[in-house]
């Protein structure tokens, strides 16, 4: 018998957790039905909500029997489960008052911030759980017989220091009025590609004035079997790494175009001539463009299948 067969019913996480939604479910059944109201809907999703403190207590005496629980895990435990039943208190409260007083826009302004605040301390939960490090050499301590043998952190909040090396490099080198011609510079040649291929590629927010540093296109009008992946890969047998695709999220087959500041024009104007080109041939149904790109030392590749089963080692077919 398995040691989870043996524990009593009531120490058992699965069952709190099976008693949570079950007790969700038979309230909305309810609600639905009209057979409560909305207040008496949510004085019982308060109370089915109390259920997360015996699955809390039962999850943590499962770990601690397994020997994986250490302090810091528990103060995080317990900080998360203080704000997750915040949250649904504070939305509780927020809906039930908005569904019952006529309220000002700046009145559901505030009430709309109950039920985030309460995420801001899952937030600040999160972090503090990362950054109380010392329990993880006294975790050690008590299970392991002495410290980890560990070579630190591989991430931290202070990130890359050769990132910020070369961004204070820049600054230093432009000063005060170079970094204003540059970010000038940046904005000229997105406007400058906007503008230059806005009557062959859609710009959904091309008609609403100059945009900043990205110039955004579709694939809204492309024959039909072609997408905006046809046109990256066919970018690259012009010469040119693909554009961001598929971002932002809001645009359908969204193209984002962003020249830095130190293209010529001579060098745009040669990326808008291929680029033009290449969605010529999409808007005519050039069926060539879907096994693009065809003069790379790779073809096309299955992406998803890369995604889906990635190979993380190579293994020299000599020694195999």
């Amino acid at each position: 018998m398995s040691e989870a067969a043996r524990l009593p019913l009531h120490r058992r996480p699965a069952f709190w957790a099976g008693g949570i939604f079950a007790a969700f479910g038979i309230i909305s059944a309810l609600r639905m039905t009209d057979a409560i109201g909305s207040t008496t809907g949510f004085i019982l999703m308060v109370i089915a909500m109390l259920q997360i403190i015996p699955l809390t207590r039962a999850s943590l005496a499962k770990q601690r029997s397994t020997g994986h629980l250490s302090p810091a895990i528990v103060r995080y435990t317990r900080r998360f489960l203080l704000a997750s039943f915040g949250y649904m208190l504070g939305l509780g409260i927020a809906v039930t008052i908005a569904d019952r007083v006529d309220l000002s826009e700046i009145e559901s302004f505030l009430i709309a911030l109950l039920p985030v605040i309460p995420v801001l301390g899952m937030i600040w939960t999160m972090a503090r759980y990362l950054i109380e490090e010392e329990d993880a050499e006294e975790f050690a301590k008590e299970h392991f017989g002495g410290a980890l043998q560990h070579f630190g952190r591989m991430t931290a909040f202070h990130g890359q220091m050769g990132m910020f090396t070369r961004a204070l490099a820049y600054i230093l080198s432009h000063g005060a009025d170079g970094l204003k011609q540059v970010a000038e510079d940046a904005v000229l040649n997105a406007n400058y590609i906007l503008r230059s291929l806005d009557d062959v590629l859609d710009a959904p927010f091309g008609p609403s004035g100059p945009c900043m540093h990205e110039a955004l296109f579709s694939d809204k009008g492309f024959a039909e079997g072609l997408s905006t992946l046809d046109l990256a890969k066919a970018m690259i047998d012009e010469g040119y790494h693909p554009m961001t695709m598929y971002f932002p999220l809001v645009v359908h087959g969204a193209m984002l175009v962003e020249p830095t500041e130190t293209e010529s024009k001579a060098a745009l104007d040669q990326f808008i001539m291929a680029l033009r080109s290449v969605a010529e041939r999409a808007k005519e149904g050039d069926e060539s463009l879907k096994t693009a790109p065809h003069y790379a030392p790779r073809r096309r590749l299955d992406e998803t299948q890369a995604a889906r089963k990635p190979v993380l080692a190579w293994n020299d077919p000599d020694m195999a």
